[in-house]
């Protein structure tokens, strides 16, 4: 299901830029919504690594679960392209309301 909404925004954003107009709010709304899905996704990992964690002192596993670094910077470009994406409508907006 989560991969589902990352990719289905994705699709709308690339369908945009191919209609050439990216900057629109709703592509910022869009980028915000797959950050909060990564935030979800590294939650779960988390979560995973606690059973494991507990299910491995009878049974040793070596599995490797929880938050990665390349998730945590993953999330951070989201946000920040989320909001360069609004600033951008915003600023688009501003222009084709002075002309």
């Amino acid at each position: 299901m989560l991969p589902t909404i990352v990719l289905t925004r994705l699709l709308a954003i690339v369908g945009t830029v191919r209609a050439g107009d990216p900057f629109v709010a709703a592509n910022a709304k869009r980028l915000q919504a797959i950050a909060w899905v990564l935030i979800a996704l590294q939650g779960l990992g988390v979560v995973i690594a606690i059973i494991v964690k507990m299910i491995s002192r009878a049974h040793p596993i070596n599995i490797s679960a929880g938050p990665s670094i390349a998730g945590l910077l993953a999330i951070l470009l989201m946000f920040v392209l989320a909001r360069v994406f609004a600033e951008g409508a915003r600023m688009r907006d501003d222009l084709e309301g002075t002309v």
